[in-house]
């Protein structure tokens, strides 16, 4: 396991920094959010409440942009109070590892392919899959690329603040995995917390996202950088964003739709099923490479 933080990342990990660094990221992101709001109303008169949930292109890729001003948040919060530069959060190098990047993204859609063969035979296909292309296949394949480019500000957005603002700087105080895994997972977790699309199911939703964002955790710590957790990340969201989705929630951009009901009871079981697929694979990794299952 590789050193995971730096002395000056130690030097700086006063409460009141970080506190005050939350709210630095806080404001731009409201700020941020509530600009590209009135530019939608200004601009894109028939943004409908159901274009919240991203069902049409536009309207997905207006709600991974709104992703982008966490970047500059976290940048300015490292840059005043932290006095360091945001690719401390990165590794120790301030580096990305883009070979673990790459290694967790093929992982991730090779996982999410798994899963989703297991989710057939789990639940059957009463509905079945649809193929959905946006307009013809040629538009799907002109946004593929700007498309994405957005989902991996998205994902980077979220692992820079909740594997690197919050894991680091909580880790640096000393806190162990209370603290620094479950917290920030869980209010990661709750991020993702969608009781009209989910129903009852969408605690469910949440607890598989903590345990995935504790693994992610666990996952940066023992790498000690940022890289595999980015790739594993930006590989999940790529596979249900642009290549299977379900129908009517972040479909706008899919390439087939999943009819399937999310509320249906069923589908929280699926979701329990793959939680502990995904603890039992994150097991056998850390034990077989570093001989522990929890980093110290």
């Amino acid at each position: 396991m590789t050193d995971f933080i730096s002395i000056r990342m130690r030097e700086k990990s006063q409460i009141w920094r970080i506190i005050v660094g939350l709210m630095i990221i806080g404001v731009i992101y409201i700020g941020a959010g509530l600009a590209i709001g009135v530019a939608v109303a200004t601009f894109v008169p028939d943004f409908s409440a159901n274009d919240l949930l991203g069902t049409r292109p536009l309207s997905l890729m207006i709600m991974l942009a709104t992703f982008i001003p966490v970047w500059f948040g976290v940048r300015f919060a490292m840059f005043w109070p932290m006095r360091q530069p945001i690719q401390a959060l990165y590794t120790v190098t301030q580096r990305i590892n883009w070979r673990d990047f790459g290694i967790g993204l093929s992982l991730s859609l090779i996982a999410v392919s798994i899963f989703e063969i297991a989710s057939v035979l789990l639940l059957g296909t009463p509905q079945g899959y649809s193929a959905q292309f946006i307009a013809d296949p040629a538009t799907w394949l002109m946004l593929l690329i700007p498309a994405s480019v957005l989902i991996l500000f998205q994902a980077g957005a979220e692992e820079v603040l909740f594997r690197g603002y919050f894991l680091r700087l909580i880790w640096a105080r000393g806190g162990r995995y209370w603290w620094a895994f479950f917290v920030p997972s869980f209010i990661f977790g709750l991020g993702h917390f969608a009781p009209d699309q989910f129903g009852s199911n969408a605690w469910f939703y949440v607890a598989n996202t903590t345990v995935t964002g504790m693994i992610l955790c666990a996952i940066t710590v023992f790498r000690g950088n940022i890289g595999a957790a980015f790739g594993l990340h930006w590989g999940i969201n790529l596979f249900g964003i642009l290549i299977l989705s379900n129908d009517g929630y972040l479909s706008g951009l899919a390439l087939f739709l999943n009819s399937f009901d999310p509320a249906d009871p069923r589908m929280g079981w699926a979701m329990v099923i793959m939680t502990l697929i995904e603890v039992v694979i994150y097991v056998v990794w850390a034990h077989r490479t570093y001989g522990k299952i929890v980093p110290t």
